[in-house]
């Protein structure tokens, strides 16, 4: 299983990362490699978190993976968790969380965790070879978009 966290904080609110975070729709326009994503459907589950179920395309060289992912939206919690359980040819679960907290100045420090369980041991390898740059490129794309939408 392949692990990353990374931290930052940027000069936004919660409410507007969070924001760019859940626009899935529109992630193909500032993340190069996710050149597909659609909204299936959205419901609520019993706690009354918004669960958002989408199709999302990965592609990074010669691997073109397109998979079906659950998302969990806890607004009172500020937190976002991605679970993919699809068993495609190279990868197995993959889970993103997202933890958001405000600041007294207003910014937001993100905490973002990937977890993948890869089974094409070559992608492996490449993942792990890339695992800082990409994670920072993913990073960058939301803060970069954050910054575009909400002018800072």
């Amino acid at each position: 299983m392949f692990k990353k966290q990374i931290t930052k904080r940027i000069s936004h609110t919660s409410e507007n990362i969070m924001a760019v975070v859940l626009d899935i729709e529109n992630y193909p326009v500032f993340i190069n490699f996710l050149p597909h994503a659609k909204v299936l459907r959205k419901t609520k589950n019993n706690n009354g978190n918004e669960i958002i179920v989408a199709d999302i395309t990965l592609k990074y060289k010669i691997f073109k993976i397109n998979r079906k992912c659950t998302i969990e939206v806890d607004r009172n919690a500020c937190e976002i968790k991605i679970l993919n359980t699809d068993s495609g040819t190279f990868l197995g679960k993959i889970k993103n969380d997202w933890r958001f907290k405000q600041n007294a100045d207003k910014s937001t420090d993100i905490d973002f965790i990937i977890c993948m369980d890869i089974k094409s041991k070559l992608l492996r390898q490449l993942v792990e070879r890339k695992a800082d740059k990409l994670t920072e490129m993913m990073i960058n794309a939301f803060i970069t978009r954050t910054n575009k939408l909400y002018k800072k």
